[in-house]
């Protein structure tokens, strides 16, 4: 359930763009990360801590408020509960293993009563605030960065990204992120929530070149409890580690195979080993430029 809540936000969530004038560009990297920190402080009132290590941008976000509440809501006459046929996902595991990716899973549809305990979950104002200000953020910053002066742009998506490796090799100083990687912090509690993309998805997403539907299995979301995050406001002892293609692979399948057997209002109609196969043809459609890793599935009984 606190993982669902999470991902309410994001299904949720419509992004407002700024409706002022075009802004001056941002010279370099560097003085992006510095704007991005001015504006959180400023305008949306959230103190953030911003990382870059290679590829990838990291974000955190201490918050003092909770991820997820719960209130009353009226119960169902018990003669207008149902059976009703679901998916269970009793195992998931996908990790390399000798550059193979080794997926190993238990999904089972079941026929099962709804429970009705009379209450549900939601995600409070401030946390969904706090969501919308960081994407606007980074819409408004890292998209706003300066070219290479003079650089041009090939309409061959391969050409383009040669170019754009070899410009960036011989001419940036500091190499734009591929990745970005939110933790949301309830430093209260102890609770993270991960958010991690490619801008370039997230700048598709912004211009309605990728859809909603779409962006929300692109965009991973984890859950978890570390008890480091308590009183962390400064994200001491959290690992910042750059985000690789096969490792941003890995975690997006998981995502997805939890997303369509567990939360789609459509779950697959084809057998389960058939559905994670369409599912990897999915990933490997939507980046083109790369290719999703040799891969092993594993039925567990």
């Amino acid at each position: 359930m606190k993982r669902l809540v999470l991902f309410t936000a994001i299904l949720c969530f419509t992004l407002t763009l700024p409706s002022c004038s075009p802004q001056p560009k941002i010279p370099t990297l560097t003085e992006a990360h510095k704007k991005f920190i001015e504006i959180c402080k400023e305008e949306y009132h959230l103190d953030v801590v911003v990382k870059q290590t290679g590829n990838t941008l990291w974000i955190y976000v201490p918050l003092q408020t909770a991820f997820f509440d719960y209130k009353a809501i009226p119960k169902k006459d018990k003669k207008d509960i149902k059976e009703q046929e679901a998916y269970d996902i009793r195992r998931l595991e996908a990790e390399f293993e000798n550059d193979t990716l080794m997926v190993q899973y238990t999904i089972v549809k079941e026929k099962r009563l709804p429970e009705d305990f009379g209450y549900s979950s939601f995600t409070p104002e401030e946390y969904n605030d706090a969501y919308r200000n960081i994407l606007e953020g980074i819409y408004r910053i890292y998209f706003n960065i300066d070219t290479v002066p003079g650089d041009v742009k090939f309409p061959d998506p391969k050409k383009q990204r040669t170019h754009k490796e070899l410009v960036e090799s011989y001419v940036r100083t500091d190499v734009p992120p591929e990745f970005f990687h939110i933790v949301f912090a309830d430093i209260k509690r102890g609770l993270r929530g991960d958010y991690i993309g490619t801008l370039e998805d997230y700048k598709k997403y912004t211009v309605q070149s990728v859809v909603h539907d779409d962006y929300v299995q692109r965009l991973v979301v984890i859950t978890s409890g570390d008890l480091d995050l308590i009183d962390n406001t400064t994200a001491a002892k959290l690992s910042f580690e750059p985000v690789t293609w096969n490792e941003f692979f890995r975690l997006q399948l998981v995502h997805r195979i939890k997303f369509q057997f567990t939360q789609s209002a459509h779950p697959p109609q084809v057998p389960v080993n058939e559905a994670i196969e369409n599912i990897i043809q999915e990933i490997d459609t939507a980046y083109p430029d790369h290719h999703f890793p040799a891969y092993q599935l594993i039925k567990k009984d």
